[in-house]
């Protein structure tokens, strides 16, 4: 898992050591080899010079450690690094894979206690509910195709950490998200996506949106990719995106939009991770969430509807962040900051400074003291105001 999902070589070859009982021995360097060669590795490699880094840590620390090397170690680590650099010239991109693991809850929303969208993030912060155990059907796992190189053109098919914390809400809350209308603003490489059309989450209608053309036929791409490819330790090889919806994917540019477009998606929530970050651009996103989360009056056919928005940004500039929240405010729309009050309970293994899926659950706290990882995103609420 760590392998598949680019963690830091240092993490990777500390678990190669507590395997090996403290050496990076031949048993450790089995492990390793296992690892690269994998299936799903040698379908959907991760970039060479991660695996290059990682061959290089582990044979220079066996090497130091004077144990024994398998002559397979070295051929793989010849074979990594004779592969292709990936590019980085400006106007070409060099796709790669990451994929991630996560162990999903038996009782999803155990921990939620209201699902109703004025309430939901009203509650004080307290431990996981006893009830949200890890499910027997094992591990789930989302593969991404991703480009590192920025400078090709788009940063929407690029990995961002604010996207992979609004898939982790995703997998922790999917009650907020099951057979509702839900549209993402800037859906980038589809972790999010993904993870919303995916049950227990099964989104009624997703709609996802990018204003970029290359992103979004990345996002196509991911999104077929894990349709088609089973989960890991699924019993009878389940499918990945077993959810009852409908998928659409749609360019969407912020500052220039039909009514029409933005009325027919009917928005019930509104999502969107790290989009909160160019000054010039928040003035046509105010306008935009004004438009989706416009109240529904009540009709002949359909109930009233009060749509609600779910940012996840990264802090970069306050001074950003203190304009967007300014611009809300002078729209009428109702903002809460949630950072304190909604956080995840399931989450990708090895994204965060855990040893083990387990350790997420009982050291939540702990690690929330001791490390600000978690502090670096903060979640706002979005609604218009009564």
């Amino acid at each position: 898992c760590a392998y598949r999902m680019h963690a830091s070589s240092e993490s990777i070859v500390n678990a190669l050591q507590e395997l090996g009982g403290g050496d990076v021995n031949l048993a450790a360097q089995e492990v390793l080899i296992d690892c690269i060669q994998d299936e799903l590795c040698m379908q959907y490699p991760p970039r060479s010079e991660h695996s290059q880094i990682v061959l290089k840590r582990a044979l220079k620390l066996a090497e130091a450690q004077s144990v024994e090397v398998s002559d397979e170690l070295y051929n793989v680590h010849c074979q990594a690094i004779a592969a292709p650099a990936s590019s980085f010239r400006a106007d070409e991109f060099c796709w790669s894979y990451k994929t991630l693991a996560y162990t999903p809850p038996e009782c999803p929303d155990a921990h939620l206690e209201c699902t109703a969208p004025e309430h939901w993030m009203l509650r004080i912060r307290t431990p996981p509910h006893p009830e949200v155990q890890p499910s027997p059907q094992g591990h789930r796992r989302v593969t991404l195709r991703l480009s590192p190189n920025m400078g090709a053109g788009s940063t929407g098919c690029h990995d961002w950490g604010a996207g992979y914390f609004l898939a982790e809400l995703v997998l922790s809350y999917p009650g907020l998200f099951r057979g509702r209308r839900v549209v993402e603003l800037g859906a980038g490489s589809g972790c999010a996506g993904v993870c919303m059309a995916r049950a227990p989450a099964s989104a009624r209608h997703l709609v996802l949106t990018d204003g970029d053309a290359t992103t979004l036929a990345n996002l196509e791409h991911n999104l077929e990719l894990n349709r088609e490819n089973p989960a890991d330790d699924v019993p009878n090889g389940g499918s990945t995106m077993e959810g009852q919806g409908t998928v659409e994917v749609k360019l969407l540019q912020w500052d220039h939009w039909a009514e029409e477009d933005v009325q027919a998606m009917q928005a019930d929530v509104v999502v969107g991770a790290d989009i909160v970050y160019l000054p010039e651009l928040l003035p046509a996103l105010v306008r935009l969430l004004q438009r989706l989360l416009r109240p529904t009056p009540p009709s002949s056919s359909c109930p009233p509807k009060s749509p609600f928005a779910v940012i996840c940004t990264t802090l970069r500039q306050q001074s950003t962040l203190d304009t967007f929240l300014a611009e809300l405010k002078d729209a009428n729309i109702q903002v809460q900051d949630c950072t304190d009050s909604l956080f995840p309970t399931v989450f990708f293994h090895f994204r965060h400074k855990f040893s083990s899926p387990d350790d997420v659950r009982v050291q939540y706290y702990e690690y929330l003291a001791a490390v600000d990882e978690v502090r670096e995103f903060s979640i706002y609420k979005i609604m218009h105001s009564v």
